[in-house]
């Protein structure tokens, strides 16, 4: 792998998590229609259930209470002789609380830069750590190291913001 390959993949790579970042997913925007069309529905339903309920406690034919014709029962949301009632519900659960966003993820990136500036900070021949050799080393690193260590960088300042 050239020096010049493994660029353009992170140079893609980072592309991709601003893209990411920056645009809004397209599936924001459906749960409130999808949930307003749900809970007409469920009203509908619910409507339909207790006009049955209430035949059935007075003693009266299935269907006494439900209009006979669709002239009879205009245009309202509570039109039973529609086409059919949609039984679609799908129940939408509510938003949960925000969990913590130190993670797993968060723990491999700082162990991943804490074994690299060990690893570039110490003299290998007394194994004593150097600030100077860190910075020197980190100047001398190859750019897919580069990559890999600017993005556990992010990962880690991310869960802060």
């Amino acid at each position: 792998l050239s020096n010049h390959v493994a660029a353009g993949i992170v140079v893609f790579m980072l592309a991709m998590s601003v893209k990411i970042l920056l645009t809004s997913p397209a599936s924001a925007a459906k749960p409130q229609a999808a949930f307003s069309t749900a809970s007409a529905s469920a009203a509908r339903i619910e409507d339909a259930y207790k006009l049955g309920f209430e035949d059935a406690k007075n003693g009266a034919e299935y269907g006494t209470s439900l209009p006979t014709s669709k002239t009879a029962a205009s245009s309202s949301d509570d039109d039973f002789m529609d086409d059919e009632i949609p039984y679609d519900y799908t129940n939408i659960p509510s938003p949960t609380a925000k969990s913590s966003s130190f993670g797993f993820s968060q723990i491999m990136s700082l162990f991943y830069l804490y074994r690299t500036a060990t690893q570039l900070g110490n003299d290998p021949a007394g194994g004593n750590f150097s600030l100077q050799r860190l910075m020197a080393n980190l100047r001398g690193m190859e750019i897919w190291q580069m990559g890999i260590l600017g993005f556990s960088l992010y990962n880690l300042v991310r869960s802060f913001i």
